[in-house]
């Protein structure tokens, strides 16, 4: 956590607040006193799958004469948009996909859980805070373009010291 306080301005009071400007949920070895930089954060953002039509997930059915599915291929895989310079940033609009499996839920079967992320990334890391505003900028535009409020919903980011991504091999969450 990176942290600012606000200290009251009357003499002999011992009440403050202290406030995070940025968290981290997650695994971090960095420095807690030196400025969080992140190398590209991945954001999920409200509607973007639904604005973009990029999806990880195809699938063809098969069907018998009287329409019944006999089998169903399905292929899962990463599609990426084209990046566009967006101020010093680099962006892009990438689809993931995970999966789970029954042994780990309650749930029968193969799931394929899909989603489409934007991202950013800089020449050096920088502030989440840089890349939160070049990535404000695009869901500001969905804003206007959908006529309704548009959210970030989750950000993870790797982190410039680790050259790796932490918290199980796809980043750390940040809120900032």
């Amino acid at each position: 956590m990176n942290f600012r306080t606000d200290l009251p301005q009357t003499p002999n009071q011992s009440l403050g607040m202290i406030r995070p400007n940025e968290l981290v949920v997650g695994e971090y070895n960095g420095e807690l006193s030196q400025p969080l930089l992140l190398e590209k954060v991945r954001s999920r953002i409200d509607g973007l799958s639904e604005w973009t039509s990029i999806r990880s997930i195809d699938f063809t059915r098969i069907t018998d004469d009287q329409g019944l599915i006999k089998e169903l291929n399905v292929k899962a895989k990463p599609v990426a948009s084209d990046t566009w310079c967006q101020g010093e940033a680099t962006m892009q609009i990438v689809s993931e996909w995970k999966t789970s499996y029954p042994d780990k839920e309650s749930r029968y079967g193969l799931n394929i859980d899909e989603g489409t992320v934007l991202v950013s990334n800089f020449d050096s890391p920088r502030s989440f805070r840089d890349h939160l505003k070049e990535q404000s900028k695009v869901r500001d535009l969905l804003t206007l373009l959908v006529g309704r409020s548009i959210h970030f919903r989750q950000h993870k980011g790797l982190f410039a010291d680790e050259g790796v991504a932490v918290g199980g091999g796809v980043g750390a969450s940040v809120r900032g």
